[in-house]
């Protein structure tokens, strides 16, 4: 029982792999390609010719050679800003060239061409399949350039851009103003200009405005770029009453705020030098008069800044200091950065 058991694992194994096998290789078609297989047959087979070229389900047919395979030259069509019509020399394909360098030709298959036609840049051409076409018709959008015409068949190859391959002056495009020479070494002359009026010396020697935009540009503003301290306050002093002291020649960046009073008064921020700002006052909120500050009802606040930005400026060698109209108890807090 045991045999039959292990035989009949044994010829299901062999099975499995059969029809993996079967499915995963190649079918021979010795006779050729579509013998021996039909449409409906799995697409899990891939089947092959006797030189074992894999067989498609496809028609293709294609030659393609270099141009020209037969080359024709036509007279060559001196352009101008009225349009100059020029006749086909022999050739399903024509290549274009405008040989001048400076003025670019726009042409067109036919015997009218307008500015909105291809563009042929100077020392460039462009292939043309011609068709039943006899003519091709160039302009100009000013002055004056000259068109050849080399007819023949085949795909064109080689350079259709101006002042390509190494050796010889290679010009670019002027935008306006006056040139500059950039020698480019084994090119020669390479004319630039990048902007209407100003070449590129002069753009390059020029410093940087004042006020213009800075690359890079990282904020300079002390309660944005350093360390903040904080200083809270609580008093009942009419004042002035010193905040932050004054240090050295330092000034003082208040980066945000806060103040509530418990009754209504007349409140305002001043700066000022010697005790608690006696002298050389000047206001910051407010005014550095008591009775002419800020008026704030009973309980209520004045607050300003959120820490990212300075939002008020002391003097150089001055302190921070409150003044207030009476003598109510006023609680608050200070960030500020003093350099």
């Amino acid at each position: 029982m045991l045999r039959k058991l292990i035989a009949a694992a044994l010829l299901c194994f062999a099975g499995m792999i059969g029809q993996v096998h079967a499915q995963g290789s190649p079918v021979l078609l010795p006779s050729g390609c579509g013998t021996g297989k039909s449409a409906t047959d799995s697409l899990a087979y891939l089947t092959v010719d006797s030189t074992l070229k894999l067989c498609v389900n496809a028609t293709v047919s294609a030659s393609i050679t270099g141009f020209p395979t037969i080359q024709s030259t036509g007279t060559p069509i001196s352009v101008t800003t009225g349009g100059v019509m020029g006749t086909l020399p022999t050739g399903a394909v024509v290549i274009a060239s405008n040989v001048g360098a400076t003025n670019g030709a726009y042409c067109k298959l036919g015997a009218s061409a307008t500015t909105s036609d291809q563009l042929i840049p100077p020392n460039s051409w462009f292939a043309f399949t011609v068709g039943a076409n006899t003519q091709l018709t160039c302009i100009t959008s000013t002055s004056t350039t000259t068109v050849n015409m080399v007819g023949g068949s085949g795909l064109p190859t080689g350079s259709g851009g101006g002042g390509g391959g190494s050796g010889g002056a290679t010009n670019v495009t002027q935008v306006g103003g006056t040139n500059i020479n950039a020698t480019v070494a084994g090119t020669g002359a390479l004319p630039i200009d990048v902007i209407p009026g100003n070449n590129l010396a002069t753009l390059i020697a020029a410093s940087v405005p004042s006020g213009t935009a800075r690359i890079g540009y990282v904020s300079d503003d002390p309660c944005n770029s350093k360390i903040k301290l904080n200083a809270p306050f609580s008093t009942t002093s009419g004042g002035p009453v010193s905040l932050i002291p004054l240090s050295g020649s330092t000034v003082i960046y208040v980066c945000s705020i806060s103040a509530i009073t418990d009754t209504a008064i007349k409140l305002s921020f001043i700066d000022g030098t010697g005790g608690a700002c006696a002298s050389a006052q000047h206001a910051i909120w407010g005014s550095t008069t008591a009775a002419s500050g800020m008026s704030l009802a009973a309980n209520g606040g004045f607050t300003q800044g959120s820490g990212n930005g300075s939002v008020g400026v002391t003097t150089a060698a001055s302190a921070l200091c409150l003044l207030q109209s009476g003598t109510s108890l006023i609680a608050g807090n200070v960030t500020y950065v003093q350099q």
